[in-house]
């Protein structure tokens, strides 16, 4: 039927004209959908690369970059690195997922959408976590052997909180209640839950170090300062400690020769 009409329409008079015009914004939604499909070149090669470093196919690598579910694994590998207790694991989160974003294709969904993408941690920029930047040097020589220049040091201790607590604060400053097209005022319950969605990802923070000033001995200041002091990882300093033996065996060998 489409064949038919466009042969018909063709023959019209003036009919040119009009497939000039759609032309015109003919390319610029191929622009559009083109910068999607090179994206996908992107993502893709960068997988593809992941999977033949890890010798595992391409979607086993999709699979475990979900960044919950890895980290809630590596929490409980005992528990979750079972593969039928994994594969459950797995179904139960993308399950939830589902029938949680069923409710924005309802006929309110729209309002839940908005109130979603208005506090869902893309406009509040998050400046309660604090990075030792030396340690992270450490950490980032030991796995690829090359020190952070000192540039990325400044950015961490400096620039990048610096330039985030000027945005947040910027942020409140101009903060303006959520309405859905400047009319619909969302109810106060609504609200309260849009700041709990901003705030879940940092309040763990202060929660976990509340949970272990109580469970640590001694006074607050005695606490306070064994809390505050990075814990030592003993595998790194067990091969620390069996570099630094090999580096000496090579010296005295190189002496005795």
């Amino acid at each position: 039927m489409l064949l038919t009409l466009l042969i018909r329409g063709l023959t019209l008079p003036g009919a040119w004209e009009g497939i000039y015009y759609y032309l015109d914004c003919f390319w610029l939604c191929l622009l559009n959908s083109g910068t999607s499909f090179v994206a996908g070149f992107v993502v893709f090669s960068v997988l593809g690369f992941m999977a033949q470093k890890q010798g595992v196919s391409v979607d086993a690598v999709v699979e475990s970059v979900e960044s919950f579910i890895t980290t809630v694994t590596d929490l409980f590998p005992k528990w979750f690195r079972v593969p039928l207790r994994h594969k459950m694991f797995v179904f139960a989160i993308c399950a939830s997922s589902f029938l949680i974003h069923l409710t924005l294709v309802t006929e309110g969904g729209i309002y839940i959408f908005q109130l979603i993408d208005f506090y869902g941690c893309t406009r509040v920029s998050q400046n309660f976590v604090a990075v030792c930047a030396d340690r992270l040097s450490d950490i980032i020589e030991d796995m690829t052997g090359q020190r952070p220049s000192v540039f990325f040091k400044l950015c961490w201790k400096y620039f990048i909180p610096l330039l985030t607590l000027t945005s947040f604060i910027l942020y409140l400053v101009d903060y303006k209640a959520l309405k859905f097209n400047n009319w619909y005022v969302y109810p106060d319950w609504a609200y309260a839950l849009g700041w709990t969605m901003t705030l879940s990802s940092v309040l763990m923070v202060p929660l976990c170090a509340a949970v272990q000033m109580c469970l640590t001995a001694g006074t607050f200041r005695q606490r306070l300062s064994v809390l505050c002091r990075p814990a030592e990882d003993k595998a790194w300093k067990r091969r620390a400690i069996g570099e630094e033996e090999t580096t000496v065996e090579l010296r005295t060998s190189a002496v005795t020769t």
